[in-house]
C-alpha cells in the first residue's frame, strides 16, 4: 500500500475522539463505550476491523433497546452492518409496536423503493374504503370529506380472486413493512390502523398522496365493517 511509504497518512469518515479511543485500546486492550462515544465508535471500530470493540458497541446498543430509539438503533444497526443488533431491534419494534408508534422515531420513516406486481401500474385496480372509516379518517386527518373519498382508496391487484376490498397490494414503505410483518404484536387491528393515521397525520400535506400505499397491508378486516347481529 502506498500508505506505508508515507510519514502522514489521512484517515477519512473517522472521529478523532473515536480513533484515539481505539489506539488507547490497542495498547491497554481495554475501552469504555457509552452512550456519548458508541455511535463513533462502532464505525471507527468497523472501518479499523476492530472486531471486538464491534460487537461491544453492538452489546451496548441491544441494552439500551427502548420504544423511544430502537428504530434508530435498527437503521444504525442497518447502516453499519450489524446483522445480529439489526434483527433483534427489528424484533423489539414488533414486539412494542404500540409504543414504538407514538414516538418521533416512528413519525419521521421514510419511504422506501416502490415495488409494483407484475404488467406494472396496469396490474393494480382501486375500491373505495367504507363510508364509516372515510368519515374517521377525514375528520382525523382534518380534511374535507370529499378529499378523503379521493384520497382514501384501496389499490389491490387486478387480477386477484378476492372480493373487492378484502386484499391490498401495496409499495413498499417502511411503515408497511412492519404493520404487514405476521409478528407484530398488537392487541387490536384498530391499534395499526390509528397508528397509519397519526403517521399520515405527522405530516399530512406531504403524507396525505401516500395514504393508499399505507392502508393495513394484512390488516384488512378493520376497513371492512361487519354487520351488526
Amino acid at each position: 500500500m502506498s500508505e506505508s511509504r508515507q510519514t502522514h497518512v489521512t484517515l477519512h469518515d473517522i472521529d478523532p475522539q473515536a480513533l484515539e479511543q481505539l489506539v488507547q485500546y490497542a495498547y491497554t486492550a481495554e475501552i469504555v463505550v457509552g452512550e456519548g462515544n458508541v455511535q463513533t465508535l462502532l464505525p471507527a471500530a468497523s472501518l479499523l476491523q476492530l472486531n471486538g470493540v464491534r460487537d461491544a458497541c453492538c452489546k451496548f446498543l441491544l441494552s439500551q433497546l427502548d420504544p423511544s430509539n430502537c428504530l434508530g438503533i435498527r437503521g444504525f444497526a442497518d447502516t453499519h452492518s450489524c446483522s445480529d443488533l439489526l434483527k433483534s431491534a427489528h424484533k423489539y419494534v414488533l414486539q412494542h409496536f404500540v409504543e414504538v408508534s407514538k414516538t418521533e422515531e416512528f413519525m419521521l420513516l421514510p419511504l422506501k423503493q416502490l415495488h409494483l406486481p407484475a404488467g406494472g401500474p396496469a396490474a393494480l385496480s382501486c375500491v373505495p374504503l367504507g363510508h364509516q372509516h372515510l368519515q374517521e379518517a377525514a375528520l382525523y386527518l382534518s380534511v374535507p370529506l370529499c378529499w378523503a373519498n379521493s384520497l382514501l382508496w384501496e389499490c389491490v391487484p387486478s387480477s386477484c380472486a378476492a372480493p373487492a376490498g378484502s386484499c391490498l397490494f401495496h409499495p413498499s414503505l417502511q411503515v408497511l413493512d412492519l404493520i404487514s410483518s405476521d409478528s407484530l404484536n398488537v392487541p387490536s387491528e384498530e391499534e395499526v390502523y390509528r397508528a397509519v393515521l397519526s403517521w399520515v397525520k405527522h405530516d399530512v400535506d406531504s403524507r396525505r398522496q401516500h395514504v393508499p400505499r399505507v392502508s393495513l397491508q394484512g390488516k384488512v378486516t378493520w376497513f371492512n365493517p361487519q354487520p351488526s347481529v
